[in-house]
């Protein structure tokens, strides 16, 4: 099994390939963004990398690595995590200073949440997660429970065009949607990384799904 996380920057993003290893599963971990390599693997995640505008920006810049990436999803089937803005990138559109367009993975808007506009609350915030009980049975939410707690980015907030896309949320004295689903795809709003056991489940749920 070989996971490949996309990384146009290529800087390593140690923290989410030490959790991963962590977990000690018979995985092999790259990170790459040679299109080549995306069709070696089994499964592919989207890092936490910068904002909506750049990592679209950073996909496009590298010939052939938004087609790959469409094909090995879309087509192949293979499964994809997205992290927080690897999350976002998922989105049809995105607003901020007018109107983004996203992989348009799972369809559906990102925009700042509402209730952080014109609010002195941080958009770092610990939450509770809330899961959807039409949706419990998921593989990915495996060993979860509603109650876990989970460090999560909820300055922006991905609203599914469909609802049924919305595996769980996340209680921060507001409602973000936590975790979102579409077949192969998988979007979290927060780094597992930085989420305990909480997080490290959901990645050990991620690597072994098979589709």
């Amino acid at each position: 099994m070989k996971t490949v996380i996309i990384d146009y920057e290529l800087d390593g993003r140690q923290s989410i390939i030490d959790a991963l290893l962590s977990l000690n599963l018979d995985h092999e971990i790259l990170v790459s963004n040679r299109p080549e390599i995306l069709k070696t693997a089994t499964h592919l995640i989207l890092p936490n990398i910068g904002d909506f505008n750049s990592y679209m920006q950073g996909l496009k810049s590298i010939e052939g690595l938004s087609g790959s990436l469409h094909r090995q999803v879309m087509i192949e089937k293979k499964p994809l995590l997205g992290i927080c803005s690897g999350m976002h990138v998922l989105a049809s559109k995105y607003h901020k200073d007018g109107e983004s367009a996203g992989l348009g993975f799972i369809d559906g808007k990102v925009a700042k949440t509402e209730i952080i506009e014109n609010s002195t609350i941080v958009d770092i915030c610990e939450g509770e997660l809330l899961i959807r009980c039409e949706q419990a049975s998921h593989p990915v939410l495996k060993g979860l429970e509603s109650g876990d707690r989970i460090f999560l980015s909820a300055g922006y907030h991905f609203s599914c065009q469909n609802e049924g896309n919305v595996l769980a949320q996340a209680d921060c004295g507001f409602k973000v949607n936590a975790i979102i689903a579409k077949k192969n795809i998988i979007g979290i709003q927060f780094c597992p990384e930085n989420s305990g056991a909480v997080g490290l489940q959901i990645l050990k749920n991620f690597l072994n799904w098979r589709f």
